[in-house]
């Protein structure tokens, strides 16, 4: 039932490692009972049990106690990494998957006099409760290895919604951080505050887990950015950036204030309690749920109204006037609501938003900001209402004056769906992959049909890589012609599905290319053909990716600087393969119904060489050897002589295709060196649409301005590229037979959102570019319908992004006093806590027991509530005079409002 293996670890430090598949744990035990695993080194055992069904307990020698850690163990048939250990300071540790279980700070370990072992297995005792079933792999046990077992973070960055140019107030929490390293005062927490030069500097040193600082604007407006660094001596551990819109001036008005637009003027209404119906019922009383929050770190408070299904429409008090901004602050769980201004309503979703889930709505929660209103107010006030079957959570409302420029963007009148202006590239192989167009309405509606009476001007459709086609080629062949059995062994399962889907369309002389220009053309938007221009693959792994036709061109292999074969890439200087680039650009854009072509020259960039023949022409013409030159004038002149091949070539297919239109796809980075000559292209007008872009997943450049300055006075249209990954690799042979065992991959692939594509389009369109062009997203889903607007895409850069870099790290909790006895009982636990002085307690008792006297001798209703308000204004009165903290004060306000609300 166990087995044990004798080590030699001695007193040091320790780590194990290894991977676990959970299918079963028994479900009795109370952290006694289960699979055990435990380490004894150098006379001291640490034992860890599996069991209760997905929970790990720890023996805890110290105390004599076991931690138990409930829902740890994924149950979910997939290989997890496990690791526990003991550091250089016998603190002992447990993770999972990179993720902390427990840390210990000081010795839990059981004194024992058996020998240095590893032993793990089922306890022979444990009673019958179901059965347990683990896989292991992998075990590493290593000694004397440092393990940084505290990763330490900046986790949050909270500007508060009050700061302004007078002064910036910041809370930042930390994560994973050691005690040691507080305790010690050996960390740093730099700030930086900038906009065009540095404005502010200031650096702490953290005794906590969270920090406040208050760093001073100096008097700055708009767009600033905010710098955190946390270091430990010369390491750097974490440095996030942050960016916030600084008003000029913010104040905190109160309910009935009527607000005059002043640029750049914030007014905040924090209590938003005070909302009511049209016909005058308080909140609480029309069906919503009062909370309070605090902000990690600091003393500021606040109240959220949380909606029901039978929540009333609130009106927001404040009358506005004026050219404003409207924002709404928001607790994590909204989804969406409604907002109403003089009788137009509009739905605010809040992007991303998880689903709200009422077991996990209080504790540590986050605060966001939301656009929900921008235009001309004469007198009106907000309307926010609930959606049905979605959760609206309401903090604060911050309201913002426009200055002259903000206010003329906001008057102007949104493009609407004449706004056409984005290019989708479909790769053409990638969803036969996935099994998406087994037949042409599936081809039709999935790749076409997704972008009709949307803001795509056209798309283009990607034959295939360089030699391999999804359609039978004159010049290529037929797709999958020349694959051997030893070939198709190595294909993925995506890979057979393709192939299948491919060969079915072949067989039934369905050309996809033409179906989908036939399509496009039906939807108005323009259709071209794309293709990879040197895009080849390793024969040991992707065969089947470069054709029938690889063995034929064996010649034309792209020769590097020191004469080796480049095996997987062609090279331009050779006239064979320059003539077949030319024949099958032809031929594609010859095809039914296709508009022009996408020569893609970012799938792989590098197109020319070191070829001999090129070596002795440029030596013939310079007299010297190109592998000599090393100066930048040798360097570029060198660069010059390769790029002038393939713009020879791009000449050519210029005068064999007058009437269609050309794309070409670009790196936006060292191109020259690559062999493109773009300035060239553009002078000579030899391309239509130029498209700067990555080579691989978005990185964000930032030489737009260079392109611009590059098609400017010609009649050369701009498009800026982007790609819709961030990190991540398509999926190998192994990682699929990986998954398939249940191994977790560990690749990590991550896409852009919606909102990189909006402010990604933003930075092109102010840069004066014609379009967008999206590059391995061709569904969409994040990006159709959110760039083409132009005038709609800089509003949301002025008005609704800046709300986005608004994040508050805040403790929710709900407030459920109900009657004047639970009112006592709150003043009394304050009391009991230190919350509130005891001096002042009596006070505050005293109030609400003449409150209560009120109600027995059935009073007016207006004579309770102000005794209601009484005691409110006494909570601000002790809180002004360190009375009552800060938390307390915003409990008992919320708390006496309920109250009074039920009365």
């Amino acid at each position: 039932m166990s087995a044990t293996r004798s080590v030699e670890l001695g007193s040091g430090t320790w780590s194990l490692r290894f991977l676990a598949k959970v299918a079963s744990l028994q479900s009795a035990g109370d952290g006694e009972y289960g699979f055990h695993l435990s380490v004894v080194a150098g006379g001291r055992k640490y034992d860890v049990v599996y069991g209760d069904s997905d929970c790990v307990s720890i023996v805890n020698g110290a105390l004599g106690t076991r931690d138990t850690f409930d829902g740890v163990v994924p149950i979910d048939e997939r290989f997890h990494r496990w690791q526990l250990g003991v550091d250089g300071l016998g603190r002992f540790f447990l993770e999972l998957d990179g993720q902390k279980v427990a840390a210990y700070d000081t010795d839990i370990s059981t004194s024992t006099t058996e020998p240095d072992q590893l032993r793990f297995g089922l306890d022979p005792s444990s009673p019958p409760s179901g059965p347990t079933e683990i896989y292991l792999s992998g075990l590493e046990l290593s000694r004397d290895v440092a393990t940084a077992w505290y990763r330490p973070d900046i986790a949050t960055v909270t500007v508060l919604p009050a700061s302004d140019s007078r002064g910036l107030a910041t809370l930042v929490g930390l994560s994973d951080v050691d005690p040691r390293d507080l305790s010690t005062g050996s960390l740093a927490l730099h700030y930086s505050l900038s906009g065009d030069e540095s404005i502010a500097e200031l650096t702490t040193t953290p005794t906590t887990s969270h920090v406040s600082a208050e760093l001073d604007p100096a008097g700055h407006t708009g767009e600033l950015g905010i710098v955190c660094s946390l270091s430990r001596g010369s390491e750097l551990l974490s440095r996030p950036e942050r960016r916030w819109k600084a008003p000029d001036e913010a104040e905190v008005v109160s309910a009935g204030s009527t607000i005059s637009a002043v640029p750049e003027m914030v007014s905040l209404l924090k209590d938003i309690d005070q909302c009511q119906t049209e016909d005058g019922v308080d909140a609480v009383a029309a069906g919503w749920n009062l909370g309070t929050f605090e902000y990690d770190g600091g003393d500021e408070t606040g109240l959220f109204l949380d909606s029901t299904e039978s929540a009333e429409p609130l009106v927001v008090p404040l009358s506005l006037n004026g050219w404003l901004s409207v924002y709404v602050g928001y607790l994590t769980g909204t989804e969406k609501f409604s907002v109403e201004v003089g009788g137009q309503a509009r739905i605010i979703e809040i992007g991303d938003a998880p689903e709200f889930d009422p077991d996990h709505a209080f504790g540590q929660r986050a605060l966001g900001e939301v656009e929900a209103w921008t235009g001309q107010f004469t007198g009106d006030s907000l309307i926010i209402a609930p959606v049905l079957e979605a959760q609206t959570r309401m903090a604060y409302i911050r309201v913002v004056g426009l200055t002259a420029d903000e206010t003329a963007l906001a008057a102007e009148p949104d493009e609407g769906p004449a706004a056409k202006r984005v290019v989708y590239n479909n790769d053409g192989l990638s969803d036969f992959f996935e099994g998406r167009y087994k037949t042409v309405p599936e081809l039709q509606e999935q790749v076409v049909d997704i972008y009709a009476a949307s803001d795509v001007e056209a798309l283009t459709w990607t034959a295939g890589t360089t030699f391999l086609f999804t359609h039978t080629s004159e010049y290529a062949g037929v797709p999958y012609a020349s694959l051997t059995p030893e070939q198709e062994d190595l294909m993925r399962d995506g890979d057979k599905v393709a192939m299948q889907t491919i060969l079915d369309y072949v067989d039934n002389d369905i050309v996809p290319l033409e179906v989908v220009a036939a399509r496009a053309k039906h939807h108005g938007l323009a259709a071209f053909a794309g293709l990879r221009m040197d895009t080849f693959y390793s024969m040991a792994s992707y065969p089947w990716y470069n054709g029938n036709i690889w063995d034929d061109y064996q010649d034309s292999l792209f020769r590097n600087y020191n004469g080796t074969t480049n095996a997987a890439r062609m090279s331009y200087s050779f006239a064979k393969f320059r003539t077949y680039i030319k024949n099958v650009l032809v031929e594609l854009a010859n095809m039914a119904d296709v508009d022009g072509i996408d020569m893609d020259f970012c799938r792989y960039p590098e197109l020319i060489g070191w070829e001999p023949d090129l070596l002795d022409a440029y030596f013939q013409q310079y007299g010297t050897d190109a592998r000599t030159e090393v100066t930048p004038e040798g360097s570029e002149r060198w660069q010059q002589f390769r790029a002038d091949v393939v713009t020879s070539v791009v000449q050519e297919i210029r005068a064999l295709l007058p009437e269609k239109t050309i794309i070409a796809r670009v790196p936006h980075a060292n191109a020259l060196a690559y062999g493109l000559d773009i300035a060239a292209w553009v002078d000579q007008e030899l391309i239509d649409v130029l498209v700067p872009s990555n080579i691989s997943h978005e990185q964000f450049w930032d030489n737009v301005d260079e392109f611009a300055d590059i098609v400017a006075g010609t009649n050369v249209s701009l498009y800026g590229g982007t790609t819709h990954t961030l990190s991540g690799s398509d999926l190998t042979l192994l990682e699929q037979e990986l998954i398939k065992r249940g191994y977790s991959s560990g690749v990590v692939r991550s896409r852009m959102t919606a909102d990189m594509y909006r402010e990604r389009a933003n930075q092109f369109y102010r840069a004066g570019y014609d379009g967008v062009y999206v590059f391995n997203h061709w569904r969409g889903t994040e990006s159709i319908g959110v760039m083409g607007d132009r005038v709609r895409n800089e509003k949301w850069r002025v008005f609704d992004l800046p709300a986005s870099w608004i994040q508050g790290a805040v403790t929710a909790e709900q407030v459920s006093q109900q009657t004047v006895a639970d009112l006592m009982a709150l003043v009394r636990d304050l009391t009991e806590s230190g919350d509130i002085k005891r001096g002042f307690a009596g006070t505050l008792r005293a109030q609400v027991t003449q409150i209560g006297r009120l109600m027995q001798r059935a009073e007016s209703d207006d004579v309770v509530v102000d005794g209601f308000d009484r005691f409110i204004r006494l909570v601000d009165k002790g809180k002004r005079a360190d009375q009552v903290s800060s938390g307390a004060a915003i409990k008992l306000v919320a708390a006496a409002r309920l109250v009074a609300s039920r009365v």
